[in-house]
């Protein structure tokens, strides 16, 4: 690669083989959905959407939709009158929590 000439990418393949199933594994991510939930269950700021376990296998994940505005649409932000601040705030508090 021309940006970084230097770099060695030879562990790339192993780390996608080990990884990249484990990524995909939708009972896995509805597990950690879950988590999520209950991490943030007396948060009123955050919403997560509901896991219909019956629905979902290792390769479908089914989950109740919930509406909302992309973090990256700060223009609908506006017209909703949000508090800019406010919602990067929510935001940083919550990767916060959940990091630590």
């Amino acid at each position: 690669m021309k940006i970084f000439p230097d770099f060695k990418y030879g562990w790339l393949p192993e780390e996608f083989q080990t990884r990249l199933p484990q990524e995909l594994d939708f009972v896995k991510e509805a597990n950690n959905c879950k988590r999520c939930h209950s991490i943030f269950k007396s948060n009123p700021n955050v919403t997560t959407p509901t896991v219909y376990d019956s629905l979902t296998t290792h390769r479908v994940l089914t989950m109740s939709f919930e509406e909302g505005i992309s973090a990256t649409n700060v223009r609908k932000m506006h017209e909703k009158g949000m508090d800019l601040k406010r919602v990067a705030r929510v935001i940083s508090e919550s990767f916060t929590h959940m990091i630590f």
